[in-house]
């Protein structure tokens, strides 16, 4: 985490534990938020509210989830700025520099023996970890780098009492939960958020993406008042933008996620449900 000073555990145990909405909090690991199905996240009701009943129960399944080099960078920057002491432990930098130079040639990683250097070498040595390119690494400290000359961005950061906790609540009989990037006790939620595109556009990216509903659902999960965004780009110049959401974004939000949820515990809720009979219906004007 960007910080002034290292942290000591005991510090980091005592903010847990003055923690005023401790009772919502879990102290459950990635593996639990993203298998558990009996609470309700942001992504699972996304998965409803965008392809019906049939999407859901397919997501939880496992049969939606999907990985992608942005995701895996999205990912990987969110452990270098908020939990560096577990980059290590989750990701493998590939050094490639000795290979490609003894291969030569233009494309040296489109050789076969590159590609048999990468199954027999690269492989069992990460072992299981995510693996990253020596480009892919370069760019995250490049971003890391622009992220860290920006103080409105890295004082909301430093602010925050704890970071990638997760939070449950119950809305009116729905079980849901969230995984917070960061949290100021009573007062904001910050969302570490890495685009592909210009973050002058990322007014854009909130509706194509409904980041209205997400942060109305995450304040209210955690019982806070404001939401802050810090976006950084993953392209070069990798500009900085910190948003706040105001009350009508967060109206905005609140009012879809409730009538999402409306939607799926009213579908979950009929015992005759057959979802390979569920498809979608309405007339074109």
């Amino acid at each position: 985490m960007i910080t002034t000073s290292e942290q000591a555990k005991d510090y980091l145990e005592h903010l847990r534990n003055t923690d005023p909405n401790k009772k919502r909090r879990i102290d459950k690991d990635d593996s639990w938020y993203f298998d558990e199905k009996e609470y309700v996240s942001n992504s699972m009701l996304k998965q409803f509210q965008k392809g019906g009943i049939r999407n859901y129960m397919c997501y939880l399944n496992g049969e939606l989830k999907k990985s992608s080099k942005a995701f895996d960078i999205g990912s990987a920057f969110h452990c270098m700025v908020l939990e560096p002491e577990e980059f290590s432990n989750r990701y493998f930098v590939i050094d490639d520099e000795e290979i490609c130079e003894e291969i030569g040639g233009k494309k040296p990683k489109m050789t076969k023996k590159y590609k048999e250097w990468y199954q027999n070498e690269i492989i069992p040595s990460a072992d299981g970890l995510t693996i990253l390119s020596r480009e892919q690494m370069n760019n995250l400290d490049k971003m890391f780098a622009s992220l860290s000359k920006i103080d409105e961005a890295t004082s909301l950061i430093k602010a925050c009492d704890l970071v990638e906790n997760i939070y449950t609540n119950n809305f009116n009989g729905t079980n849901v939960k969230c995984k917070v990037d960061g949290i100021k006790f009573d007062n904001f939620v910050m969302d570490l958020k890495t685009t592909s595109s210009n973050v002058m556009e990322f007014e854009k990216s909130c509706r194509m993406f409904d980041y209205d509903q997400a942060s109305a659902f995450y304040c209210d999960i955690v019982d806070v008042k404001d939401y802050y965004f810090v976006v950084v780009e993953t392209m070069y110049p990798y500009n900085v933008g910190v948003f706040k959401a105001d009350d009508s974004f967060l109206e905005r939000g609140r009012a879809k996620y409730e009538q999402g949820l409306k939607d799926l515990t009213y579908h979950l809720s009929n015992p005759d449900l057959d979802v390979n009979k569920k498809f979608i219906s309405q007339t074109l004007y």
